[in-house]
């Protein structure tokens, strides 16, 4: 990949994710904010970040048309009037323009398949409507195909931009098997310059999934800001304490987590585990405390809620062990976290970066929903849990770093602003004033 003339303005990137943090949820898509705050470290990039901020419409009320006709009116009249650029995003300390775009996500008869797709692009081009776009070039860059790379389409062709879609979703079978989304996410990666996956396992699945673009498919992974973690936390390390850091979905491998520490807590009394994040429902929440309580161990598991970048450094420092046992993962960002944190990892092999651990040096690898294979790596590696090796551990996450993976991207988008012609004038883009 070439390189940028260091001496050059920075390079504009409008960033369009849905997966950002948000004052409802600061840890959702921490991972493309790290990659926006590496680019901007660089000097060389200077990222607008485009999200979109939901009103659900669940197909309760809002299936009557008069209702949805409603919302979609007061949506449009705040993407024209309201003050929806913020220096920063909640959760994100690094100053970066945040676009707030209002938008309807919604479910069932209120918006049929395929609407989410439309109606994020309806709402982005009402915001590049409101905008000063007579523009020098810079790069579109969307997380995920659909429904944000499609959405992100509309505004790349309006603008004249080129197109980067990165793929992080677990779900694309299930949407490529839907008619209209799938009709979408082909548009969408058709018209993208370059069509991204964060790992060679997903850069595998998309191309039997989509071989007439296999061509386009590239891995660049997540970045993880290494500084961030640290070999020694405020607190010492607990010698049989296993952490998971996560959502608390079916999906993560929760039921087997806690079946597993239930065969562990038989072997080694004193062991704890410690769920950080929290579940999607408190009924499911209750779910797992019941599964606990039943096996008899609710007493040495915590439940806590989310914790901020600087909390879940802490927490990953004073652990004996990271346990994720996620079914399916397209990258795997917690066992980076852990390494960086010189904390060895048991997990389960769900695609992503997962088959780094096959290196028994930084932890241990078992089948997906497998209590008793998981209790028994837990084990095994309490019981050589000194002969991990800190700094080694933490050197597996270089090529992951924060420099590294903002150099690649600005490789691969200086061959784009090389190849693609430039504007007219040379403007700039101006956004409407921030909200105080």
């Amino acid at each position: 990949m070439m390189a940028r003339d260091p001496g050059a303005a920075p390079l504009p990137v409008l960033i369009v994710a849905s997966w950002y943090p948000g004052v409802d949820d600061p840890a959702r898509g921490r991972f493309v904010a790290d990659q926006a705050e590496a680019l901007l470290a660089t000097g060389q990039a200077d990222p607008t970040i485009i999200s979109f901020d939901p009103v659900m419409a669940d197909g309760g009320r809002l299936h009557r048309p008069g209702d949805l006709a409603t919302v979609e009116a007061n949506l449009a009249r705040a993407a024209r009037e309201a003050a929806i650029v913020t220096s920063a995003a909640w959760g994100v300390p690094t100053p970066m323009p945040t676009v707030r775009v209002p938008t309807i996500i919604g479910l069932g008869r209120a918006t049929p398949s395929g609407s989410d797709g439309d109606l994020r692009r309806a709402a982005i081009l009402r915001l590049v409507d409101r905008l000063d776009v007579k523009i020098r070039q810079g790069i579109v860059h969307a997380h995920t195909a659909y429904p944000d790379g499609y959405a992100a389409a509309g505004l790349a062709e309006r603008i004249g931009w080129p197109l980067v879609i990165t793929e992080h979703a677990t779900f694309v079978a299930r949407q490529l098997g839907r008619p209209e989304e799938r009709r979408r996410y082909l548009e969408a990666v058709e018209r993208c310059a370059r069509f991204l996956a964060v790992s060679d396992v997903l850069a595998d699945e998309l191309k039997v999934a989509l071989p007439e673009y296999a061509h386009k498919i590239e891995v660049m992974p997540n970045t993880i800001p290494v500084e961030q973690y640290t070999l020694t936390g405020p607190e010492p390390r607990r010698s049989e304490e296993l952490l998971f850091v996560g959502y608390r979905k079916p999906i993560k491998g929760i039921s087997t987590l806690i079946r597993a520490f239930a065969d562990v807590r038989a072997a080694r009394p004193a062991a704890t585990l410690r769920l950080v994040g929290k579940s999607p429902t408190p009924e499911l929440e209750q779910e797992w405390m019941q599964l606990a309580d039943d096996l008899g161990v609710l007493d040495g598991i915590s439940f806590e809620d989310p914790l901020d970048r600087q909390g879940v450094s802490a927490a990953m420092s004073r652990a004996s062990l990271l346990v994720h046992p996620s079914v399916r993962e397209t990258f795997g960002m917690t066992t980076l976290e852990a390494l960086a944190s010189g904390t060895p990892v048991v997990a389960a092999r769900s695609g992503g970066i997962s088959s780094l651990l096959e290196d028994r040096r930084l932890g241990e690898l078992v089948p997906p929903f497998d209590s008793r294979a998981l209790a028994r790596a837990v084990l095994r590696a309490l019981d050589r849990r000194e002969s991990f090796d800190p700094e080694f551990l933490r050197a597996a996450v270089a090529p992951y770093s924060a420099a590294s993976v903002a150099n690649r991207l600005l490789g691969l988008y200086s061959e784009l602003e090389a190849a693609t012609e430039p504007a007219a004038t040379e403007t700039g883009m101006v956004l409407p004033p921030c909200a105080s």
